[in-house]
């Protein structure tokens, strides 16, 4: 609103234009920005897959010759890494059997199909709410590494037996 008396201002043409110069170059400049951003995220994507490529194929060499020359089989390396994860998770492996809230690594096959076993990992089992199947969650409480047990769920009205065979079970580290 203006006062009485006085003429609204009038903008300059040249003030106009550049500010849609500007509007204009910072579209552009964003673009490629956002671009380099986008080619800088998958070069590193790229990378990424070719150094982990690189360790697979360093750890599979390693596997191999200990296998061959030192007669060491693949559960002792598959044992390795679960242990290894463990402790950088900050869990302990435990020979004690698994209790609400450890960390528990098992095979699962259902007993009607003759697919492999999957192998699985729950952190803090038996929570609420279940992180794979309450009932097979609660079956496998009170089951120690090595131990095999067949287990009855039901899933969208339909039964399922699964054998589970526990892996390893863990318990988080208290902090000191």
């Amino acid at each position: 609103m203006t006062k009485k008396g006085t003429k609204p201002k009038q903008s300059h043409p040249q003030q106009n234009f550049a500010q849609l110069v500007a509007i204009e170059v910072e579209k552009q400049v964003s673009g490629v920005i956002s671009y380099k951003v986008q080619a800088l995220e998958n070069r590193l994507q790229q990378m990424i897959f070719q150094i982990s490529k690189f360790n697979a194929l360093r750890m599979k060499s390693l596997e191999d010759y200990f296998t061959e020359k030192e007669k060491l089989s693949a559960d002792f390396f598959d044992n390795a890494a679960l242990l290894t994860e463990d402790k950088l998770d900050k869990y302990s492996s435990k020979d004690a059997a698994a209790e609400l809230g450890d960390r528990v690594r098992f095979s699962i096959r259902d007993v009607n199909n003759e697919k492999d076993a999957e192998q699985l990992k729950i952190d803090n089992i038996n929570s609420d709410p279940a992180q794979l199947n309450k009932a097979v969650e609660s079956g496998i409480i009170g089951m120690k590494a090595g131990e095999t047990k067949q287990i009855e769920t039901e899933i969208e009205g339909t039964k399922y037996t699964y054998e589970v065979e526990v892996k390893l079970v863990s318990s988080k580290l208290v902090n000191d």
